[in-house]
């Protein structure tokens, strides 16, 4: 069995007999994860509609669009209305960086962060709406690229001081980011930030890894091996969300279906 299959076989077992998938299995159903699982295959299986369609998704309904669209757009079109609806809080008087650049945030009316502006733009150019939007994101994520070439959460410095970036904030960024040549430099310092993951493996950053090199025309086999090793028969240490986002990178990368993009 691949680590594909076994992906999947284990994010089958988890799903919960009242819907919705939990960040361990066992747990209780949460939003993030069951928006995450419907990254798993374009299959109609892993998008529980009528749980999500019934609970709230706060911040994960950013990225429900992005993975939903093609299979429920009904689904999807009031996290669209949210999205468009929502504006991030302009900051005055920060040095190394413009935080008056309009984008997402974790919770309406506080400051934009990488992490919801990425999702948000993923769900955007999936439907093809509010360009002007995406635009306002890709100034944002390009002004908070941090020195070493990645994205932290939200500020590339405080104080003074120059903060390190993350994997996990790089890789949304990165994907987000369109593939255009004026963002090239941008794009390129990201990408060579995201080889950490090979010398600091983990499943997110190898997954996000594998699907930003491939986003950007760029080979994603140097993560792919060790992505596969960390799959087991329990899928990721039992982790409903980074066995999601595992199936993710290798369905994007064995089958040419990419959930994000």
């Amino acid at each position: 069995m691949s680590a594909l299959q076994r992906a999947r076989a284990f994010l089958r077992r988890s799903r919960l007999p009242t819907g919705g998938w939990p960040y361990v299995a066992g747990g209780p159903a949460q939003p993030e994860a069951t928006v995450l699982a419907a990254a798993a295959g374009p299959e109609a299986e892993w998008l529980d509609s009528a749980w999500l369609s019934g609970n709230e998704q706060a911040w994960s309904t950013f990225l429900l669009p992005a993975v939903a669209w093609g299979r429920d757009p009904a689904l999807c079109a009031p996290a669209l209305d949210r999205i468009e609806a929502f504006r991030s809080s302009p900051v005055e008087g920060l040095v190394g960086f413009d935080a008056t650049l309009p984008g997402w945030s974790w919770v309406s009316g506080t400051a934009a962060w990488i992490q919801p502006t990425a999702f948000a733009m993923l769900s955007l150019r999936r439907v093809g709406r509010s360009p002007e939007r995406i635009e306002q994101g890709v100034a944002m994520i390009a002004d908070r690229q941090c020195a070493d070439g990645g994205w932290n959460y939200g500020n590339p410095e405080v104080l003074g001081a120059q903060l390190a970036a993350h994997i996990d904030s790089t890789g949304w960024a990165l994907l987000a980011l369109p593939p255009r040549e004026e963002l090239r430099p941008v794009i390129e310092r990201g990408l060579a930030f995201m080889t950490t993951a090979l010398t600091m493996p983990s499943t997110m950053g190898l997954a996000l890894g594998a699907l930003s090199h491939l986003a950007h025309g760029q080979d994603p086999s140097p993560f792919l091996g060790g992505l596969a090793e960390r799959v087991g028969d329990e899928g990721v240490r039992s982790r409903v969300d980074l066995t999601a986002l595992a199936a993710a990178a290798l369905s994007a990368t064995e089958e040419g279906w990419n959930a994000f993009l």
